[in-house]
């Protein structure tokens, strides 16, 4: 039993048994963001604890864990040397023995068969030394013996300065004839940075469809920051929620919330010049993590006190509230703003308060966020397959988030793989390797594949 505490990765495989926590495993599933744990489930060694202390159980060391068997099969990948090498090998292993025959009759003749008036014994030694040293220099085969290795070492190296890991010389050598390319989702065609894509308030619709009755609403609003329009009071209030979170999307809402009030939550300033600065300070405390359902805060402010709610459904409406329908059915249209972020590759985050004047928790907004594009990879999908390259997607990531983004740079859905193991990425390639394509005259060849990835989890691949 062991104790892994906040920020640690040094862990093998293990069980967790106590205490709930978001481990970070993109190294290994490709999800972009922090799973949930609970007691009973399965770590990876090696991943990340984001957010608190829990007691694991080591069920797995050494050459045992996911880790290691995914650096034996890279190993064993990396042991295949380039094709053309061994071929110059072949060849170098036979002419290089020949060329130091040929040096030393050379070197034999010279010295015996030199005409004798030509200097003395010692003149014609170094004489027969120099010729003999000449026809080794001029055909020994260190060109053909070198020129592979060194032009191996030199363009994986050009290519690791330019972010591009190359596993080897018969990578390079084979890459001419690639007929199907197979790219990662998460780090590859994404950044692998969570950042707000969307934000959808109810606070208008609740006030027009008469939905504060009790005046909740319009008290809550009373207290916000001048700074602090109505249309982005949801994400104010998640931005004062997550001010303690360590949760990536937590980073994501915060740094959205700096891009419009400055680095201070708390005293925001105004993109609009002509308001008022905020220079009272509202009190935020009662800060809770949930792991696996989301954040709370309690804000005092002038008039009143709210609770704050962010993350999943059952959390911001208080479990026993799950079915209930806010005013003017704002749960169930949240419920489906989210299932359609979610079909746009959007992670879908409530946002719910609670004033003092009612006993329930109301939906006020979602913030959708996600995992931008690169700014390269449509150009790069459109320009392989103006090559004629068959384009694949094989992520871990689930699977209408991987749909989405390969809608977006142009990849089949059918050729789009969800929710793949380390393990299934190097099953797929094996599987695409056997197919028969159409060569460049028309004939059917073998299939050249190359996968392109970035993380430990696209190694064996």
């Amino acid at each position: 039993m062991l104790v892994a505490r906040e920020g640690t990765s040094k862990i093998d495989a293990a069980d967790n048994n106590d205490g709930c926590a978001y481990i970070d495993e993109s190294a290994f599933s490709g999800e972009p963001f922090p799973v949930a744990k609970r007691p009973g489930d399965s770590l990876y060694g090696a991943s990340v604890n984001q957010l608190s202390v829990i007691l694991i159980q080591v069920t797995a060391t050494g050459s045992e864990t996911v880790l290691s068997r995914i650096v034996r099969l890279v190993d064993e990948a990396q042991g295949n040397r380039a094709p053309i090498q061994a071929h110059a090998d072949r060849i170098a292993s036979i002419f290089a023995p020949c060329v130091m025959m040929l040096a030393v009759v050379t070197f034999v003749c010279w010295a015996v068969f030199l005409d004798s008036s030509s200097g003395s014994l010692e003149e014609r030694y170094v004489t027969a030394l120099m010729s003999a040293i000449s026809v080794v220099v001029v055909a020994c085969p260190c060109a053909l013996g070198l020129a592979t290795p060194t032009a191996v070492m030199v363009g994986t190296g050009v290519g690791a300065v330019n972010g591009l890991l190359i596993k080897g010389g018969a990578v390079l050598e084979s890459a001419f004839n690639v007929k199907t390319v197979v790219v990662d989702k998460t780090g590859t065609i994404t950044t692998g940075r969570a950042v707000v894509g969307s934000k959808i308030e109810y606070v208008s619709q609740i006030l027009k469809e008469g939905g504060d009755n009790d005046g909740w609403l319009k008290q809550l609003l009373s207290d916000l920051p001048a700074t602090v329009r109505q249309s982005d009071a949801a994400l104010w209030f998640a931005c004062c929620a997550e001010l303690r979170s360590e949760h990536p999307l937590g980073h994501a809402i915060i740094n959205s919330g700096r891009e419009i009030w400055g680095h201070d939550i708390l005293k925001p300033t105004s993109r609009d010049r002509a308001a008022p600065k905020q220079t009272e300070e509202l009190i935020i405390s009662e800060f809770q993590v949930v792991p696996g359902k989301g954040v709370e805060c309690t804000i005092n402010g002038r008039n009143t006190s709210c609770q704050v709610r962010v993350g999943n459904r059952s959390w911001v409406t208080d479990d026993a509230e799950a079915n209930t329908l806010s005013p003017g059915d704002i749960i169930s249209q949240s419920d489906d703003d989210v299932r359609s972020l979610r079909t746009g590759g959007q992670i879908g985050v409530y946002v719910s308060v609670k004033t003092t004047a009612m006993n329930t928790f109301h939906i006020i907004g979602v913030i959708g966020i996600l995992d931008p594009l690169k700014n390269e990879a449509r150009s790069t999908i459109a320009a392989l397959k103006n090559l004629g390259v068959d384009v694949w997607m094989c992520t871990g990531d689930h699977e209408l988030t991987a749909h989405a983004v390969a809608r977006k740079i142009g990849i089949d859905k059918d050729n789009v793989c969800s929710s793949v193991s380390p393990e299934g990425k190097a099953d797929l390639i094996r599987r695409l390797q056997k197919r028969r394509v159409k060569g460049r005259h028309g004939r059917l060849v073998e299939n050249r594949v190359a996968f392109v990835g970035d993380g430990i989890n696209d190694a064996v691949a």
